[in-house]
């Protein structure tokens, strides 16, 4: 099989967990996962979806355990690892850990009792990660601040391309990875690579436009500075949770000294109110969290550890819904700033 790994949920697990660790589920509600081929690991989830087990193993130590590919207690499964571990996060968490920590790259089975990992990049570097808990589809920027380049706008393509070919697929919800949500365009990329800014940001915009007319939920899980392009690309999304201690909202094209396209200048008007648009806009401020919700930009400001679980829950409680329906809907609510931002002739610096 290779590291073309298929998982799926199997509720009948309690024989595989070591005798000393069976006690913690009796009575209790559970699930577990396998990963075929070199890693299989079994876990308890009660009903708060909180990993069960005797000790608490960070994922640092969990994995070192997958690494020497024994359980909890010490025994040498050869190429099976059995582990039940406690941490406190979420269950789709630990399933993007687990297929990280196997450095998976090739699309996994999918069905309801499913999930898919896959990788897109270029030159064997991942800059996005898409994963799959039942119909909720999880895409991780994962290139420091996320930037936005030709490399990282063709992998989001690509990402979106999978999603959109997926028929149960009923909500996205794109996140960043540590610090970042997304700082908006590389600059830096644009100006040493010789290309043509006026058609990239065109680009992009079409990329915008995509997002905003998806016919699925989308959530923009802004777990940390959301800037410039990727403001607005948080803006494109139905729904936003930001995280409330740290990380700005901002717009600051007019100190950068690149103006906003008509369809930028549409999208923004069109999610933010005019007050909110306006000192966000001719001002360039930054907005934490807890104000960017008291605004009405964001639609809930919450812990850090807890952004893209609760953007996971707002996408699985609205997903599902008609493709041809929501679609329409969209494009009749949003019709002018979408085909204004696919025709945009781009903008660059003044």
């Amino acid at each position: 099989m290779g590291n073309n790994l298929v998982a799926f949920v199997d509720p009948e697990f309690k024989g595989y967990l070591p005798p000393g660790h069976r006690k913690h589920l009796r009575g209790r509600r559970h699930r577990g996962v396998e990963l075929g081929c070199f890693h299989m690991v079994k876990l308890g989830v009660n009903s708060n979806r909180r990993l069960l087990g005797r000790g608490h193993f960070t994922k640092r130590r969990y994995r070192g355990l997958l690494r020497q590919r024994q359980d909890p207690r010490g025994r040498q499964h050869g190429n099976i690892t059995r582990a039940v571990c406690d941490c406190r996060v979420g269950f789709a968490d630990y399933q993007r850990y687990f297929c990280s920590t196997a450095n998976l790259n090739h699309p996994l089975d999918v069905s309801s009792r499913a999930f898919r990992y896959r990788e897109f990049g270029q030159g064997g570097v991942a800059l996005v990660k898409l994963t799959r808990s039942d119909q909720v589809f999880i895409l991780t920027m994962d290139d420091g601040d996320n930037r936005m380049n030709q490399p990282w706008l063709d992998a989001m393509n690509e990402a979106l391309d999978e999603v959109d070919a997926t028929a149960d697929a009923g909500a996205l919800v794109t996140t960043g990875a540590e610090k970042f949500f997304s700082n908006g365009l590389d600059l830096e990329w644009i100006m040493g690579s010789g290309v043509d800014m006026l058609r990239f940001v065109a680009d992009v915009e079409r990329f915008l436009a995509r997002v905003m007319a998806a016919p699925y939920i989308t959530v923009a899980a802004c777990n940390g500075h959301t800037f410039a392009a990727g403001a607005m690309l948080a803006l494109c999304h139905d729904f936003r949770v930001m995280r409330s201690d740290r990380g700005f909202f901002c717009l600051p094209e007019v100190d950068i000294k690149i103006p906003f396209t008509p369809g930028m200048n549409s999208l923004i008007m069109s999610r933010m109110t005019i007050t909110a648009a306006h000192e966000a806009m001719v001002t360039g401020k930054r907005f934490g969290g807890e104000e960017a919700a008291r605004l009405h930009i964001v639609h809930h400001a919450v812990a850090a550890d807890e952004v893209l679980s609760t953007a996971v829950a707002i996408a699985a409680e609205h997903g599902g819904k008609d493709r041809n329906t929501l679609g329409t809907i969209k494009e009749r609510m949003y019709g002018e700033t979408i085909r204004l931002l696919q025709n945009s002739p781009g903008t660059q610096s003044a």
